[in-house]
């Protein structure tokens, strides 16, 4: 704002003398003598922004998020002002002509050499084609009167917008225009004119101190009045998302597919069952609890906030991608492991090879197979369950650790100590040794439940499986990151 102050002298007595106490005859005096003032100076006021909006705005853009001024201010005023918070960083800045221009020259028919024609115009499409795809647009309300479909798509393809001396109503229309092209849109205000455009964005965000419609209008009000915490917020959500990726992706192997395998192998190839129905429900109802929780609390990745925005209609919590992931590579990993060990404890205790125990069908269970007797059976399948119960515990460990980064290896985002430190995922192993330890050597559980002790040599054997899950996800995790436009990376988790 800029005030101008002047003077007048008068000689002699006051012309305002004897009017105070008549304010309308005062006003009528006073616009009088409102003439042969002599300038005395300008006073200017400024509201500089805050320090840490260029950095804030340089987040967000390394995030993929497009920073846009929307302002009742000047066109200059507010261009200045973008360029001191980092909205605008070009040098040259398009117009209203550039986008009429352009416009023509895509339009059907348009003339090959259009743009030949307009040195202007052929300079900002080469900017468009340099600094990094960079391009910025200073558009002032009354340029918008007018547009059409085509001019809006120009304009909301722009990396960076100042949209200035705009009426509420032109508000608006700009985030329903983004809106209408896909755009998933967030406004900022404090001002009774701001909340036509907060009610109509994807979230609007209103500050503490603005006025009550405004709040009234917004979906989320900031109590500091900090452009800060906006980012916070968009970490945090984001965090949010990856870890329940994360906690799905840590169930889903053991809870779902290492279930499901057995009973598939029971079914079609007559394999005795080597998981019993009580310790799937133990593995989906104890043993997989602590773990999933723990991996709630995991720090964020050091470039959460350098990845694209997703696309919510494209993009959902699950997909092809995650359930490869979960099923293909550590699912896959983790049935064949458990029933890698299951085999090797009926050969090593019962004798049998895995081609005598494929096609057994209910020969197992009519007694004298293998020349043993009914009950030596039901112990040797009942411990066979309780072995495969606790590989697939231990392997679990591995898809923890595993788990709880998606690009990062597990010695950059360290679990024991540092900034990403999660000693809650520790905790996880005893807990779950402890319910081991409860459903398998505890009489009564044996007797209710049909467990069985394991063998000592049975806790030490998965953990080599283990540590390989988590050795092939380091690969793949380092692969994605040396070769983040390679195959593995397009279809990585």
């Amino acid at each position: 704002r800029v005030l101008m102050l002047c003077r007048r002298e008068f000689h002699g007595a006051s012309p305002f003398a004897g009017h105070e106490d008549d304010p309308a005859e005062l006003e009528v005096i006073v616009a009088a003598h409102n003439a042969d003032l002599c300038i005395v100076g300008l006073v200017g006021i400024v509201d500089p922004p805050r320090k840490e909006i260029p950095s804030v705005v340089d987040i967000c853009r390394r995030a993929g998020i497009r920073v846009f001024m929307v302002t009742g201010d000047f066109a200059l005023t507010a261009a200045a002002i973008a360029r001191q918070c980092r909205i605008i960083t070009n040098d040259g800045v398009d117009s209203i002509e550039d986008i009429r221009a352009r416009a023509l020259s895509q339009a059907p028919g348009a003339l090959a050499d259009t743009r030949s024609e307009k040195p202007e115009l052929k300079d900002s499409v080469s900017q468009e084609q340099g600094d990094g795809g960079v391009t910025s647009l200073v558009l002032s309300g009354s340029e918008l009167v007018g547009l059409q479909a085509e001019h809006w798509n120009i304009v909301c393809g722009y990396s960076e917008i100042v949209f200035a001396r705009t009426t509420p109503e032109q508000k608006l229309l700009i985030v329903q225009e983004l809106r209408a092209r896909e755009n998933y849109v967030a406004v900022t205000g404090d001002g009774v004119n701001d909340s036509p455009a907060l009610k109509a964005a994807h979230i609007g965000v209103a500050m503490g101190g603005g006025s009550e419609v405004a709040k009234e209008a917004a979906d989320m009000v900031l109590l500091d009045n900090n452009f800060s915490s906006i980012v916070v917020a968009i970490e945090n959500g984001r965090l949010v998302f990856e870890n329940l990726k994360k906690v799905l992706l840590y169930l889903l192997p053991a809870g779902s597919f290492a279930e499901f395998v057995p009973m598939l192998l029971n079914m079609s190839l007559g394999v005795p069952l080597p998981l019993s129905v009580i310790f799937m429900i133990v593995i989906c109802m104890l043993t997989d609890v602590w773990a999933s929780i723990s991996l709630m609390y995991e720090s964020p990745e050091s470039d959460i906030m350098f990845r694209a925005p997703r696309n919510p209609k494209k993009e959902h919590l699950v997909n092809l991608k995650f359930f490869g992931q979960a099923y293909g590579f550590i699912g896959l990993m983790e049935a064949l492991f458990a029933h890698i060990i299951f085999f090797v404890y009926m050969y090593w205790h019962g004798g049998f090879t895995p081609g005598e125990l494929f096609l057994a069908f209910d020969k197992w269970t009519l007694g004298g197979f293998g020349g043993k007797d009914q009950a030596t059976l039901n112990l040797l399948l009942s411990t066979g369950q309780s072995v495969y119960f606790l590989s697939l515990v231990i392997i679990q460990w591995g898809n923890m650790f595993a788990t709880r980064t998606r690009r990062l290896s597990v010695f950059q985002q360290n679990p024991l100590w540092g900034p990403a430190r999660n000693l809650r995922l520790l905790f996880a192993i005893p807990f779950t040794l402890g319910v081991v330890f409860l459903f398998c050597y505890v009489g009564w559980f044996n007797r209710v439940f049909g467990t069985a002790n394991i063998p000592v040599a049975f806790f030490f054997i998965p953990i080599p499986f283990a540590v390989v899950i988590v050795v092939l996800d380091e690969i793949r995790k380092l692969v994605v990151r040396t070769r983040p436009n390679g195959l593995l990376a397009r279809i990585a988790w």
